[in-house]
């Protein structure tokens, strides 16, 4: 129904974010805590969450945080990502990786 003519006419393709756009959002995520990230923590996340979405990025980082709270914990740590990072996995499966890579190729020939 959303795709009907007269209701959403434009269709805008938004890719899974590269490495440094998993970056910024993490960092986004991570802005305004109230305890330290250790030093290179966003780098090694973002390294090991190709095809998570923004939104599953966004949910990594509230397990995270709700982790530390629970845990009564000082700082995040790597093993926390870690532990959380195999509690998640990202949503697009690989039918609809294979959907976005077959339109980015019909978009920029």
């Amino acid at each position: 129904a959303f795709l009907r003519t007269g209701r959403l006419d434009v269709q805008i393709f938004v890719g899974l974010p590269d490495k440094n756009a998993r970056k910024q959002i993490l960092g986004f995520c991570f802005k305004n805590v109230k305890y330290p990230i250790q030093e290179g923590l966003i780098d090694f996340v973002a390294e090991y969450t190709e095809n998570y979405s923004g939104a599953d990025l966004k949910g990594l980082a509230a397990k995270v945080k709700q982790m530390a709270f629970a845990r009564k914990l000082k700082f995040y740590s790597e093993e926390l990502f870690k532990e959380c990072l195999a509690q998640t996995h990202p949503s697009p499966n690989a039918h609809i990786l294979q959907q976005i890579k077959e339109w980015e190729q019909k978009q920029f020939q």
